[in-house]
């Protein structure tokens, strides 16, 4: 209904530990002139929830985040979420992730691209709330990430990220029935933090690394 809906999460900004997160917030314009939100978001997931990406089918949201911020040690549970706020349906994707990618294919259902320290993963749902089925991506490990997800007109899942390495690069693989080997498109910036995937109307791949 061309409406924004924003989510983020924050640090904790009380004086106590600065690398944890308030929890997940949300913010928009439905119910209020178009373009003008409330001053004070609305917080949907408790701390320590984090890296929230969101994604609309009609008018049901859909968030992939993490239950914690990723740590050295060990990384936090991935999370699915959909419905609206006060009516959501939650469920545990993966026990372990990093720097997820949220897209919905032409039914609805979420498709989930993460990192772990084995390697990159891909959930796909079964339905529009989960019943999700993980893939391990061939000659990935845990040098591999930032990453993005797309999918193509034919809702064809490719996966974009870094592989860390002597050069760093970028890598790319395009699911057709399996998971190929990844194949290095080019050199990655320095310091890469950002990596995006998008495809155009003839189905041709476009990839953004910043650094």
């Amino acid at each position: 209904n061309d409406r924004i809906i924003i989510a983020a999460w924050r640090f904790d900004g009380t004086g106590g530990d600065p690398g944890s997160s308030e929890g997940i917030f949300m913010v928009s314009d439905r119910g209020r002139a178009r373009g003008s939100f409330p001053s004070v978001p609305t917080r949907v997931v408790a701390a320590p929830a984090a890296m929230p990406v969101l994604k609309t089918a009609g008018t049901r949201l859909a968030m992939a985040y993490l239950s914690d911020l990723p740590e050295i040690c060990c990384l936090p549970s991935l999370m699915f979420r959909t419905g609206r706020p006060g009516h959501w349906t939650t469920t545990t994707v993966a026990r372990e992730a990093a720097g997820p990618s949220l897209r919905l294919d032409a039914q609805g259902r979420p498709r989930i691209a993460y990192a772990t320290d084995r390697g990159i993963r891909y959930a796909s749902a079964g339905t529009t709330t989960g019943s999700f089925s993980v893939t391990r991506l061939p000659g990935t490990s845990a040098a591999d990430g930032p990453l993005a997800l797309a999918l193509d007109s034919g809702d064809r899942p490719s996966i974009a990220w870094m592989h860390v390495a002597t050069p760093d690069t970028i890598r790319y693989t395009a699911h057709d029935g399996s998971w190929p080997s990844p194949t290095t498109v080019a050199r990655a910036p320095t310091f890469t933090e950002v990596v995006g995937i998008a495809f155009d109307g003839s189905d041709t791949p476009h990839i953004l690394a910043v650094g």
